[in-house]
């Protein structure tokens, strides 16, 4: 609850946007640091790591979720076409397509950098699976999200623009 509560707070203050570019700045730093992880890593680490990247990708599941209905208001006010379910469609779309190359990526990784398969407990892998394991882990993901950052430089809706959107369809009405 006092995560809702304080990137709620963040949101507020930063604007949808600009919080939501800050949260995935955050959240590939994150994930990225694993990277630098150790079995001999202090284990409060590792929980202070895990509870850092559940709260931003928190914060940035928010904005993402509170962005595309502002986009599909202000598009219905501006268009005066209703087309918030051919919006959610897309954005269903590309949510699954990503789910999908994902997994894609860290397969051909993994295959690419001899990752010897076995359900075998006692399988020792060479030094090069375990680097693919941690780059799936944290640079692969971390790269990938900061690829979204540029793209949300072209989303140019904001609270004020939305607003003017409102007002001027209350004028029409």
């Amino acid at each position: 609850r006092a995560m809702i509560q304080r990137n709620t707070g963040i949101i507020a203050r930063l604007g949808k946007k600009t919080a939501y570019i800050r949260f995935l700045a955050l959240y590939a730093a994150g994930v990225a640091s694993w990277i630098v992880w150790t079995p001999a890593e202090p284990e409060f680490l590792l929980y202070a790591r895990a509870a850092f990247i559940g709260t931003v990708s928190t914060g940035a599941l928010f904005c993402v979720l509170a962005l595309l209905p502002d986009t599909m208001e202000y598009d219905r006010l501006v268009s005066g076409e209703a087309r918030e379910g051919a919006m959610s469609g897309i954005f269903t779309l590309v949510e699954k397509v990503s789910g999908a190359i994902g997994p894609l990526i860290v397969g051909v990784l993994l295959q690419a950098m001899g990752l010897v398969a076995s359900y075998a407990p006692d399988v020792v892998q060479p030094p090069s699976a375990i680097l693919a394991i941690k780059l799936c882990a944290s640079l692969v993901p971390a790269g990938l999200t900061l690829l979204c950052i540029p793209m949300m430089f072209l989303y140019r809706l904001d609270q004020e623009k939305l607003d003017a959107a409102r007002r001027s369809s209350l004028k029409r009405a």
